[in-house]
């Protein structure tokens, strides 16, 4: 059985204005659909069947697109009200009673291939972060160091010298890396109960508490994140770049 899919989707997107006047950038029109609605295909496409999607601003919009789903996909909603002032680890906090013991995570704003969600569940590591590798790595790039093919550093502030793969954005856990991700959460959010980090601080947290997370590289699949107008533009652009014949005809 595939695992649970757990869908981001709270933020609203700022550097996509006016485009996200009154909608989250997941409900952006891309081709011949949104990148939720793209998501929700490859994920039918694939075959899983239990789905969360967390979300906040445009709540209601999310709630309307996903309902188209609802005859093949058993969908569940969490809503973070306090998706203006922080980041996603408040999203994916929420969700730690309805986790089930093996989830994919996949960040709201992420447009790609759906080969790219089989390569991470066929990967027998317990934790495992989509990554990719290229010559030379930005500021905005969350970046990652790998070693022993295993994570050992990851983060937005990390010297791009110093690392050797970006995050695709799409994460699996598995048996006790759950619970232990879990733990993290918990521990960060009772800290800071209005903590505005990325869900991969505990990620990061996890790693340095010596459990192994590992990683499967997207080769030349294509991916995107779609956060700034130029980003919108190169999508739209080359979105058959992103699909595959077989998701085609399940559209």
């Amino acid at each position: 059985m595939l695992p649970q899919a757990v869908i981001l989707v709270a933020g609203r997107g700022r550097r996509l204005l006016p485009q996200t006047r009154t909608n989250p950038k997941c409900l952006i029109p891309i081709g011949r659909g949104t990148i939720l609605v793209h998501q929700l295909n490859n994920l039918r496409t694939l075959g899983f069947e239990d789905v969360v999607i967390v979300c906040g601003f445009g709540a209601d919009r999310v709630r309307a697109t996903a309902s188209e789903f609802k005859r093949d996909l058993h969908i569940q909603f969490v809503v973070n009200e306090h998706y203006s002032i922080g980041d996603n680890l408040i999203s994916l906090w929420l969700t730690r009673n309805i986790l089930r013991d093996s989830f994919v995570l996949i960040n709201g704003d992420n447009l790609f291939h759906p080969e790219i969600l089989e390569l991470l569940t066929r990967s027998a590591n317990r934790c495992c972060l989509m990554i990719n590798r290229k010559s030379c790595y930005d500021d905005d790039d969350m970046k990652v160091k790998t070693k022993d093919n295993r994570i050992v550093r990851i983060g937005k502030t990390l010297d791009p010298r110093s690392v050797d793969a970006e995050s695709v954005g799409i994460m699996k856990f598995t048996s006790d890396a759950v619970d232990v991700l879990k733990v993290c959460l918990d521990e960060i959010v009772s800290t800071d109960p209005a903590t505005d980090c990325c869900y991969l601080n505990a990620v990061q947290q996890m790693i340095d508490g010596n459990y192994e997370v590992g990683y499967s590289d997207v080769g030349d699949l294509p991916w995107a994140d779609v956060d700034t107008l130029e980003d919108l533009n190169f999508v739209r652009t080359h979105f058959s770049h992103f699909t595959s014949p077989q998701w085609l005809e399940a559209v």
